[in-house]
């Protein structure tokens, strides 16, 4: 029988698909047929962690199935229902989120395989003695409303969540694919064209952040010394070096960002800092972490901060997000490199839905060329961007053109065309201690951005040691990120900070009180 290179085809994959049928047209095979089927259900075998672990007993049970193995079905079925665990090192983790291969987040990829595994033997369980026990049903919901229920946006899943699966309509698919799994398991909480989930979350064991209000949501994935970034895998995610680099994204009606995908700049994922060259990204490096530990995300409310301390491929920078129910503040300092060639952090890139408006001094410019500006504000498609400081912003709407091929491998080499709105900002090579601060303001108008107040916004400090954003948008609190001990004056009072983290403080009487910290 013929083989394929890649063992999961062999052990998983073929035993699986072959395997639903072999049970379907069972009476109806002959001695010869039966051996054949069993040959390549023998592939299969109890081993390997988190969703693999759930295929192969899979096909281990519908070897029992087929070889009225009673006790094989047993353990198949006790093998299965074992993954319904946060105590394991692959598999659900405590903050709900899902890991397989290493530390590293994957909802869209194994971890919506399980959901969908567990649904489905939850269904087919129901009311035998193989049925699922309250605790065990317990954990699966938990996993869908405190995970899943997060990372999906009117049935699309966040591009963050997809792990190395960016085919085409990728996170529609796997929205839906969620809502029924949901369904199954009796939950609620995935309507077509609502939002009921509003808040603000962040999944310490994956390094991610979720920011969810009731019009517009956004999300922000890094990764540290203890995480995975991204991977790259059987020429799925050719590109995505820079995907887990502190990529933002920014959702309202629709996604804006997957059919964008084959016309992106990969070196300008939205909301990382990158190098910038015409030379494609180079994947083989996957295994290259953020070698800092300092990466963490703290919240009240709808309001909260994430920051990494990022240190990756010769590139340093202090990068942090404030949230907050109208907008996010990005800020960034510390930007470090040797290299020639220049360094950009990307505000957002994604389909172009209208024009790209630039407000300068109360008049408003359609952009039609790149073209390089300061401190200045832009409006696409209800969102308004502000550069809150002095910078070479770039901004970009053009018709690009690009291959799906080029990151997913199993893809023909048709040419896709899109309009893309591009925004950046160009710190110059070797940048030596540079930054930069910017707001986005989803779901706005032209008219709110145009009178937007940046005195209600208070930024207190932005370089390599602290970054602190207050004021009345951040509802009268200080959030900050210290990446190490000192001593902070704040308008009448100096705060001392012992340990590098992320702090929440409030003033009151001329006195700075710390009111929750998470020490990095």
């Amino acid at each position: 029988m013929p083989e394929c290179s890649n063992w999961w085809q062999n052990e998983i994959g073929i035993p699986r698909t072959l395997g639903q049928a072999f049970l379907i047209f069972e009476d109806q095979l002959n001695e010869e047929e039966r051996n054949g089927a069993l040959s390549v259900m023998n592939k299969a075998h109890f081993g390997m962690t988190g969703q693999n672990k759930v295929w192969l007993a899979s096909n281990m049970m519908i070897k029992g199935l087929l070889t009225d193995d009673e006790l094989l079905v047993k353990q198949a079925r006790d093998t299965i229902v074992s993954e319904i665990t946060t105590e394991g090192v692959d598999g659900i983790q405590p903050d709900w989120s899902y890991h397989l291969h290493g530390p590293q987040q994957q909802f869209g990829n194994y971890g919506l395989a399980f959901l969908s595994s567990m649904s489905l033997f939850y269904k087919l369980f129901e009311n035998t003695s193989y049925q699922l026990t309250d605790h065990q049903r317990s954990i699966l919901v938990n996993l869908v409303e405190n995970g899943y229920q997060w990372v999906i946006w009117h049935r699309h899943m966040d591009i963050s969540s997809l792990g190395r699966q960016l085919f085409m309509h990728a996170s529609t698919h796997k929205g839906y694919m969620t809502a029924f799994c949901a369904q199954d398991l009796g939950i609620s909480g995935f309507p077509l064209d609502s939002n009921p989930l509003v808040g603000h979350k962040h999944f310490p064991y994956s390094d991610y952040t979720i920011h969810r209000t009731p019009t517009w949501m956004a999300s922000v994935k890094m990764h540290s010394c203890r995480t995975i970034g991204s991977e790259h895998v059987n020429e799925d995610n050719i590109r995505g070096f820079y995907l887990g680099d502190g990529a933002t994204y920014f959702y309202m009606d629709k996604d804006d960002y997957m059919d964008a995908l084959p016309c992106w700049d990969w070196r300008k994922v939205p909301g990382t800092t990158a190098y910038e060259s015409d030379i494609p990204v180079d994947q083989k490096y996957r295994n290259e972490r953020n070698s800092s530990r300092m990466v963490g995300g703290v919240s009240e409310g709808m309001y909260g901060v994430s920051a990494m301390d990022y240190s990756r491929d010769h590139l340093r920078a202090k990068k942090a997000w404030f949230f907050t129910p109208e907008a996010v503040v990005c800020l960034g300092a510390g930007i470090h490199s040797d290299s020639l060639l220049h360094v950009t952090t990307a505000v957002d890139q994604r389909l172009s839905r209208g024009p790209l408006i630039r407000i300068k001094k109360g008049k408003k410019e359609i952009i039609s060329q790149k073209t390089t500006m300061g401190k200045e504000r832009l409006f696409h498609h209800n969102i308004g961007y502000i550069m809150l400081q002095d910078g070479h912003m770039i901004a970009e709407a053009s018709l690009r053109k690009g291959l799906w091929a080029d990151n997913m491998g199993a893809y023909s080499d048709e040419t896709a065309t899109d309009n893309i709105t591009t925004i950046y900002i160009n710190h110059g090579a070797q940048p030596l201690n540079e930054s930069y601060a910017y707001l986005v303001m989803p779901n706005t108008t032209i008219e709110k951005l145009s009178h937007f107040k940046e005195k209600d916004l208070d930024i207190i400090r932005n370089d390599e040691n602290c970054q602190i954003v207050g004021g009345k948008m951040m509802n009268d609190n200080y959030w900050g990120v210290f990446y190490a001990p000192g001593n902070v004056k704040i308008h009448h009072s100096t705060i001392h900070v012992e340990k590098p983290g992320l702090y929440q403080f409030k003033e009151s009487d001329k006195e700075i009180h710390i009111l929750q910290s998470l020490i990095f």
